[in-house]
C-alpha cells in the first residue's frame, strides 16, 4: 500500500542533556520511529520517555500537550519545547538520555 512504512535495523545513542529549547538528533538514514528516554541513575527505571512515528508532531505519550514537538527531516529529528520548562522531558542539563531510532526501508 503506499505511504506504508516497512523497518529494519535499529540505531541506540546517547546524549548529554544542556538545557536548550531544542535537540537535533542527526543520523545518516531517514528515521521512521524515535524512542527518547532518560534513566534515573540512582533507581535504574526510565523517566520522561516519549516516542513518535515518522509525520507525527506531536510524540506519545502526550501528556504534556503540545509543548514538546518533533519536526521529522529527511536524516534528523528535532525535538522542540514549548518552554524551559519543559525542557527536563528531553534535554535536562547534566542528564543523560537514550534513543532508538528505526530507519525508514524504501523498497
Amino acid at each position: 500500500m503506499t505511504g506504508d512504512i516497512s523497518i529494519k535495523g535499529a540505531y541506540v545513542g546517547s546524549y548529554i542533556g544542556n538545557n536548550a529549547l531544542t535537540k537535533t538528533l542527526n543520523f545518516n538514514f531517514e528515521p521512521a520511529y524515535l524512542m527518547l528516554f532518560m534513566v534515573q541513575t540512582n533507581t535504574g527505571t526510565a523517566q520522561n520517555y516519549m516516542c513518535g512515528i515518522q509525520g507525527m508532531k506531536y510524540p506519545f505519550p502526550n501528556n504534556n500537550g503540545t509543548y514538546v514537538s518533533f519536526t521529522w527531516n529527511s536524516k534528523s529529528v528535532i525535538i522542540t519545547a514549548a518552554s524551559s520548562y519543559y525542557t527536563s522531558i528531553f534535554n535536562n542539563n547534566g542528564y543523560t538520555y537514550y534513543y532508538i531510532a528505526i530507519p525508514k526501508f524504501n523498497n
